[in-house]
């Protein structure tokens, strides 16, 4: 992967230039790189925040989760990106060929976007 990235930014940028936001963001590879990173090292891996009114949220609840449940003004709700970017059910498949979600495979993102991710938003 290494030797892959240096060859796409020494093509990019040239072994004596500086390199500059112009000549770097078009290299795809490095793009894919960065957001597996972060997919696997989040900046922010727990975020807490406290509702400002009482509200419901629409599953979470009961025995098997899929109940409403309350929260009440000023409560803690947690949320892991951490965690969250390990959760099987929020990726494709195994069986289509999606690569392992432990595993750091930057080419993942050559067709894919985790537009599913986006459920810590606060």
């Amino acid at each position: 992967m290494v030797a892959k990235l240096r060859r796409e930014i020494m093509g990019a940028v040239g072994p004596t230039a500086q390199p500059t936001y112009e000549n770097l963001k078009p290299i795809k590879f490095l793009q894919n790189i960065l957001n597996e990173t972060l997919r696997l090292y989040p900046v922010v891996p727990y975020n807490v925040r406290r509702s400002l009114h009482n509200t419901t949220l629409p599953t979470g609840g009961g025995q098997d989760g899929t109940q409403p449940i309350g929260i009440l003004t000023d409560t803690p709700v947690a949320c892991s990106t951490l965690v969250m970017q390990r959760r099987a059910d929020l990726y494709p498949p195994p069986e289509s060929g999606f690569p392992a979600l432990d595993k750091f495979v930057p080419e993942r993102w050559d067709d894919w976007t985790a537009s599913k991710l986006d459920l810590c938003a606060f």
